[in-house]
């Protein structure tokens, strides 16, 4: 019995060799994160939530990095060896927007931007072209004397500049006009090449709420 816990003993210590060998090179969690902040164009200072792990997953080492800025919630997945960016999701948390309004920290709806600004949309229906795949139908939008809401071809103008991608590029694009707690919101998803986007937007802002990047 004592031999076999002997054995165990150094098959564990050969394993843990084997890892620390070879998590040698990895870029540190300081660097990862501050490769997300760089992107999401946000500082460490701006963070109120943040928690970071370093994964093994389909054979390479790569760090999740979540936190939190304002209502947005931000979640990278970045390679620990090259440093890359390999999946990004972030989307706005409606009742973390609620509170800080009412404490009076927000007075319009937060933009968040992994990316460059998106500008607000003008009037007049942006040049768009159309995707070779066939469109999924979507229900029009209800223009009242109150409210007037972006068209289909605005909400996909600002998703794909925000994506920084060409219309003419895009393939199994879905667009869906939706109900989202009370606020009218666009849904786009669509992919270029090997990599699937979905976004949302505010239908009457015009501002994004929720953007992904899947790389498969």
């Amino acid at each position: 019995m004592k031999k076999v816990f002997a054995v165990l003993g150094l098959a564990l210590a050969g394993l843990t060799t084997q890892v620390s060998a070879t998590t040698t090179g990895l870029i540190s969690q300081e660097q990862a994160k501050q490769i997300a902040f760089t992107h999401a164009g946000v500082t460490a200072t701006d963070v109120i939530f943040e928690d970071i792990k370093l994964e093994f997953d389909d054979g390479k080492f790569e760090y999740d990095f979540e936190f939190t800025v304002g209502a947005t919630e931000y979640d990278y997945e970045i390679n620990a060896t090259t440093g890359d960016i390999i999946d990004i999701d972030y989307e706005i948390d409606n009742s973390m927007y609620r509170m800080l309004v009412n404490l009076g920290l927000y007075t319009t709806t937060p933009v968040a931007k992994p990316d460059t600004a998106v500008t607000t949309p003008v009037t007049t229906t942006p040049a768009v072209t159309t995707p070779a795949t066939t469109t999924p139908a979507v229900t029009a939008p209800q223009t009242t004397t109150d409210t007037t809401y972006l068209t289909k071809d605005q909400a996909k103008a600002i998703a794909f500049a925000h994506a920084g991608v060409n219309a003419s590029n895009v393939r199994d694009l879905e667009i869906e006009f939706d109900n989202d707690d009370g606020r009218r919101i666009y849904e786009i998803e669509w992919e270029v090449g090997n990599t699937e986007y979905e976004c949302d937007i505010d239908a009457v802002t015009g501002n994004i709420l929720k953007f992904e990047v899947d790389r498969d």
